[in-house]
């Protein structure tokens, strides 16, 4: 140990105070004698970074050296005369010793000597083996990736990375390379650790680094228990030639770390996290075996597919002509064929793999320079195909996720509200499982208040794929009743896909519900319990396991009739459907859904016998337009009915007032996860003249605020506007203008209303295939020159579109009534007439009053000249006049062309003739 400054100052000023004391008294200083030192003990060949002693002779009481020439002393140990001190060089080149002795009175003499020191073999690091912490295990256990700052006086390859290890830092350990920035340039993983002291990890393939460039080795303490002493770069670098850990603070804190994987640039009290480097001045010669990085299907991993690739990742490229990927299942060796891709190896088998069984695959590879790596063997489970009848699960063993697991590792329970189309039992519980979802998990089943009905815990999990918990007892459950099923995972990293639960998803007789048609759908609650929150429409993939078929029943009940089969049925819409034997009266589900995929309510009924089920829509269905009907049932014993499906089309005529819509659909969204303000609209045509009377919208929750609806033309320009009162708490909501807006056949418009907190209702991609025809209405198709399905952010004229999303505005309609096209009655001059005067106007006349407006007259001159005129009409209405603007011209063959419309926009036969004018 280095002896203090106070007590170096002590220890020199000694001979001086002996002499004050001396004259004080007033005697004269007696003489003082130096002690005698010398260096017995030299040795040569030192190297940087090993530990030597270098010794001698002393007659004094203490004795200090030094190895830099004199700048810094420590104390040597002096025993019987003789001097000792252990000494570990940093750097090469001739290291000046110096050693002075102090004797009782003061005295000091000095001796010197000179050792040369050899520059160090690498592959080396910033410490030796022999160096340890002072703490070796700090009691965190959270994951952490912990690294140093460095750099190398020369340029150089890093060949690997180092850390010491405590007894506790357990877990799969990363070594990465990085930039100053962050740019990774090498990463891998710890193999054949021992239990505690310094691990090596060689890169697959050497990195080049320049000279005196900054650069971060860090590595992954998964379950913390990493050593670290606080402040030791606090005041000093960290040099052992030719590298250097820089002092805190000259580059920022030295001593980083990151919570979590991935770059590490934090910094506490330049704290040393014992993380070193593995230099050299040369790439070296390739010794290193290559080793499996990843596989695929992963070790361990369950529900495998049965056409399944396995393959094999190595960290460097490998020699196709040996690599091989070799699997062997219950029957023996899998046939198949292998091919390789740079890294990876891949095996590709003969036929489908054995549902339900146990798989052991084995890869071989070796590098380019010979190396051979070890077998690498892995096991897996294949999964089994659903059963066509129950017990049966929302979703097979083939389903996956969009991300397997996320990066959230707080412990959370996840669920999903499911509904049975049957009385019955559920089983259990299942979840897929994505990589480092690990702990314990426990799986639940609730009522949809939160009640629980059952619950257990997970054993023999696979390390990926789908789990499954049976209960103890089995759950009863109820048609058409909503359930929540729900598993919690203590160390989250669930999976997940956003936005599933836009559709239900379904199987047989189990259905999780869309996002809307019991509350939102894709539930969890942070630190478990039952849970309620949402986010996005996310499915965290927790499926239940169900069985019907009670009391020994299990035959499912036979369609015998359904209604109706004509080609053309009424806009009330009634279906009803006859089954074999009674139905559980509170299993019928009956739905229509329009072209565009929007579903339509009703209410069902069972008849007295329960075998037949009658449905009528909420309101009128709409004119012309072809539905499907799709209708479950299931009989007293739970047995559920095989989906039902036809399609009917219903009259053209229309009913008004009328809309676009049915007022019995309810969009598949009715309440977006969006709370901006916005004006939402739809662009329109009526196929006759008549009036727009109001604005409708289906209101979902959350839309709250002040309403507003309006009217515009095709430009922008509003038409009419107001305020919705009365509202609902949801559903289709109505505004009805103070003054009806006459609109004109064929001309567009745009309806829309305001939603000034969002939570508006969407059918996404609803108008982007297909146009809406509600006669006498229609909607355009969303296509570049009939944008539709329109909203505008914050409010004003709707104009933009987002791939036809329909968000549910409507109009009320109104017109006479009249869809008889007029019918021609005679005209003036008449066909081929001759010597016809030249000022006389022309007419043409109808059974009923025309529309001037919408009537085009044409007369053309010999040479298909338009001749300039008016349209007026009689009085009555039924006759319309074209007057010519100067008498036409003499003897000249000329033809007219009547192309006319009613009031109500019926257009009328064009009517079309010649004649020749008299001599003028």
């Amino acid at each position: 140990m280095a002896l203090s400054g106070a007590a170096r100052r002590g220890t020199t000023w000694l001979p001086v105070l002996l002499l004050l004391t001396a004259l004080l008294v007033g005697h004269p200083a007696p003489a003082v004698a130096a002690p005698a030192v010398a260096f017995t003990d030299v040795p040569g060949g030192a190297v940087v970074g090993t530990s030597y002693e270098f010794g001698g002779t002393a007659d004094a009481t203490a004795v200090e050296v030094s190895t830099d020439g004199g700048a810094r002393w420590h104390s040597a140990p002096l025993r019987a005369g003789e001097w000792r001190h252990a000494f570990t060089p940093t750097a090469s080149g001739p290291a000046e010793l110096r050693v002075r002795a102090y004797d009782a009175t003061g005295a000091v003499s000095t001796a010197s000597a000179t050792a040369a020191v050899a520059p160090r073999a690498c592959p080396c690091g910033l410490w030796t083996d022999a160096d340890r912490p002072r703490v070796p295990d700090v009691s965190d256990g959270a994951a952490v990736e912990l690294g140093v700052r460095w750099r190398a006086a020369s340029d150089g390859y890093v060949r690997g990375v180092r850390f010491y290890k405590g007894v506790d830092n357990t877990g799969t350990h990363t070594g990465s390379l990085w930039t100053a920035s962050g740019g990774l340039l090498a990463t891998g993983t710890f193999r054949d650790e021992t239990a505690e002291g310094w691990q090596t990890l060689v890169f697959a393939q050497p990195v080049a680094v320049p000279a005196d460039t900054t650069h971060v080795v860090s590595y992954l303490s998964p379950t913390g228990h990493f050593s670290a002493d606080t402040d030791y770069f606090t005041d000093s670098a960290r040099h052992l030639e030719p590298l250097t850990g820089p002092r805190g603070g000259v580059e920022g804190a030295n001593g980083v770390f990151r919570t979590g994987p991935g770059f590490p640039s934090r910094g506490s009290r330049n704290t040393n996290y014992w993380v070193d480097v593995l230099w050299a001045p040369e790439p070296g010669a390739d010794t290193r075996a290559p080793e499996a990085t990843t596989t695929d299907p992963a070790a361990g991993a369950g529900s495998v597919p049965l056409g399944q690739v396995v393959s094999a990742t190595f960290d460097e490229v490998v020699d196709p002509a040996t690599a091989t990927v070799t699997v062997t299942g219950p029957t023996g060796a899998v046939p198949g064929t292998t091919s390789v891709t740079g890294t990876t190896v891949r095996f590709v088998p003969a036929t489908a793999l054995a549902p339900g069984a146990a798989y052991t695959a084995t890869a071989h590879a070796v590098d380019a320079s010979g190396n051979q790596a070890p077998p690498h063997n892995w096991v897996f489970t294949t999964g089994r195909p659903r059963a066509a009848t129950c017990p049966c699960t929302v979703w097979d063993d083939f389903a996956r996720p969009a991300e397997p697991a996320t990066a959230d590792t707080a412990p959370v329970e996840l669920g999903a509200k499911v509904r049975f189309a049957g009385r019955g039992e559920v089983l259990g519980v299942r979840f897929y499982k994505g990589p480092g979802n690990t702990g314990t998990h426990t799986g639940s089943f609730w009522s949809s208040t939160g009640l629980l009905l059952a619950t257990g815990t997970f054993t023999d999990e696979t390390t990926t794929g789908w789990q499954t918990l049976t209960f103890l007892n089995p759950v009863s459950v109820q048609a058409n009743t909503t359930y929540v099923v729900s598993y919690f995972a203590p160390n989250g990293r669930y999976a997940v896909t956003p936005d599933f639960f836009a559709r239900e998803a379904g199987y047989g007789p189990i259905r999780a519900l869309s996002y809307g048609t019991d509350g939102p759908n894709g539930v969890y609650r942070y630190g478990g319990g039952f849970p309620s929150d949402t986010y996005h429409r996310s499915n965290y993939w927790v499926d239940v396991v169900y069985r019907n078929g009670l009391n020994g029943d299990t035959t499912a009940p036979v369609l015998e009739s359904r209604a109706p089969e004509s080609a053309t049925v009424p806009q009330s819409g009634v279906v009803s459907l006859t089954y074999n034997e009674p139905m559980d009266p509170a299993s019928p589900r009956v739905w229509l859904t329009d072209p565009a995929g929007a579903t339509l309510h009703g209410t069902t009924t069972l008849s007295d016998d329960q075998r037949t089920i009658t449905w009528r829509p909420t309101a009128l269905l709409s004119p012309g337009t072809r539905y499907t009907v799709t209708a479950i049932a299931a009989d007293v014993n739970g047995n559920a009915s095989p989906t039902t499906t036809w399609s009917i089309n219903t009259d053209s005529t229309p009913v008004c007032p009328c809309s676009l819509f049915s007022a019995a659909t309810v969009p598949t969204v009715t309440s977006a996860a969006d709370n901006g303000s916005y004006e939402l609209g739809v662009r329109l045509k009526v196929a006759y003249n008549g009036h727009i009377t109001g604005v409708k919208f289906y209101k979902g929750a959350g839309n709250t605020g002040t309403h507003t609806g309006s009217l515009w033309s095709s430009s922008g320009a509003l038409l009419a506007t107001g305020t919705f009162t009365d509202e609902t708490a949801a559903g289709w909501q109505t505004l009805s203008f103070a003054t009806p807006v006459p609109v004109r056949a064929g001309t567009t418009y745009v309806a829309s209303y305001t939603a000034p907190h969002g939570h508006y209702s969407v059918d996404h991609e609803y108008f982007q295939s297909q146009a809406v025809t509600s006669l006498p209405l229609t909607a355009p198709r969303n296509a570049w020159d009939t944008p539709n399905g329109v909203y505008a952010v914050g409010g004003g004229f709707p104009t933009t579109v987002h791939q036809g999303n329909n968000y549910w505005v409507d109009v009320t309609y109104t017109f006479s009534g009249d869809r008889t096209a007029p019918s021609v009655q005679g005209h003036t001059p008449l066909s081929e007439a001759q010597e016809v005067d030249p000022s006389a106007p022309l007419t043409a006349t109808y059974d009923e009053p025309m529309d001037t407006s919408a009537t085009t007259f044409t007369v053309l001159d010999a040479a298909g000249t338009p001749v300039p005129g008016t349209l007026t009409r009689t009085p009555d209405g039924h006759t319309v006049v074209w007057t010519p603007t100067a008498p036409l011209a003499g003897n000249t063959r000329h033809t007219a062309t009547a192309a006319a419309h009613d009031e109500t926009g019926n257009p009328a036969p064009t009517l079309t003739w010649t004649f020749t004018t008299a001599s003028s």
